[in-house]
């Protein structure tokens, strides 16, 4: 809980330290230690470590929505949009009421140069936005 009150401060190198610790205490895949790990790592730009670190999470948890959204931003940083699509794809099989994977999905289909899947999925994250102020 180190990691989390040092990226809460504002020191994340020094929290990925203590998650790094943290992983290396146990013997097993911590999908928690590893998914703020990542987290933190995205903060400051670390995209292909974040991947590697994700990467285990979502071979073992493929319905880890917010492991593949991470995924998918860390893929996208490092310009392979085709992986961040995939990925996106994944979450939305599992949980395709998250407005997020449509928003991301719709911009990343325009830079594939795909207009109609982002016409499509740019309605989709403007009706799944609505139903999530609608729960609110």
């Amino acid at each position: 809980r180190v990691g989390d009150l040092l990226r809460l401060r504002g020191h994340t190198r020094a929290a990925i330290e203590q998650f790094d610790k943290a992983l290396k205490s146990t013997q097993y895949l911590s999908v928690e230690i590893n998914d703020r790990l990542a987290s933190a790592l995205l903060e400051i730009g670390e995209y292909k470590r974040a991947t590697e670190v994700l990467l285990p999470i979502v071979n073992l948890y493929p319905f880890h929505v917010p492991a593949l959204i991470k995924l998918a931003r860390s893929y996208v940083e490092l310009n392979e949009i085709e992986n961040a699509v995939n990925s996106l794809k994944q979450a939305n099989s599992v949980n395709p009421f998250n407005p997020e994977i449509h928003c991301m999905l719709a911009e990343f289909y325009q830079e594939l140069d795909l207009p109609t899947a982002a016409e499509l999925e740019s309605e989709n994250c403007k009706t799944s936005l609505i139903m999530q102020k609608m729960d609110s």
